[in-house]
């Protein structure tokens, strides 16, 4: 994912906008209700995971994975705060930032700023998880088979927002995929379980057939899926592979849950 290149940027932009940045206290501490009760089902089933596209990618191989259910948006700000009040966790970086669209003014956009670790639990608040990085994919791909978005091949801004300088929207703007699961692609990066390793897919023969892989056993960095509002279409792939540090929270990496279907 041209570390240091893309970790560059994010410093870069992030010391930009804090130094443009609003900073409010939401004076009586309550919390909006977003709309992540809402969750969408993922029927038991194999598909085409990864690509021909890039090295991390390849090769493409068949995965079978358990039905579960997914939410169908993002967190949002206003989810993350009722976390925050039965909780003595800390506020995400960037709360409060007009610019990054986080706080409570903001309460149906993505929350960012998370670290994994902190997804991980509000997460397991909800008697949820964060997805694999396939179940992430077979989600994402809303029984589409061989295409690079949820909505196909071609780049679409009003299936998306990717690419923009106005920062991530609220969630549910923008027409959901084949599962009914809304901004798969673009907003924010997502937080998937996994480790990331770019060799990882070498362990497999293409065309092989998996089931309901976890991932490598270790690593330093977990992976992100999704891209977002910031980087262009080439990262927003359904395939694509990104990554970040876990116990670093970002600009424009969010999150959503899952839980397996009973």
């Amino acid at each position: 994912m041209r570390k240091t290149a893309i970790h560059f940027h994010r410093v870069l932009f992030a010391i930009f906008w804090c130094m443009t940045s609003f900073f409010f206290i939401d004076p009586q501490g309550l919390a909006q209700q977003g709309k992540n009760e809402e969750m969408a089902f993922v029927p038991a089933g194999v598909f085409i995971m990864g690509s021909d596209l890039a090295v991390p990618e390849m090769p493409t191989h068949e995965v079978f994975v358990d039905a579960f259910l997914i939410d169908k948006y993002e967190v949002t700000n206003g989810d993350y705060y009722k976390f925050l009040e039965t909780t003595d966790r800390y506020l995400p970086l960037f709360w409060n930032n007009v610019n990054y669209q986080s706080g409570l003014l903001f309460k149906d956009r993505p929350v960012i700023g998370v670290s994994w670790n902190d997804a991980c639990a509000y997460c397991e608040s909800k008697g949820k998880r964060l997805p694999t990085e396939a179940e992430w994919e077979k989600a994402a791909r809303g029984g589409l088979a061989g295409k690079k978005y949820p909505w196909g091949n071609i780049p679409d801004l009003t299936f998306a927002n990717f690419a923009s300088v106005k920062g991530s929207s609220i969630v549910g703007k923008y027409p959901p995929n084949g599962y009914g699961l809304y901004d798969m692609s673009g907003n924010v990066w997502e937080w998937c379980l996994d480790y990331y390793d770019v060799d990882y897919y070498k362990n497999y023969k293409k065309g092989e057939k998996v089931a309901n892989p976890k991932g490598p056993d270790k690593g330093i960095y977990r992976v992100v899926r999704g891209g977002s509002w910031y980087f262009g279409f080439d990262l927003m792939r359904n395939s694509y592979r990104g990554w970040y540090t876990p116990q670093e929270g970002s600009f424009d990496i969010g999150f959503r849950c899952i839980k397996i279907a009973k």
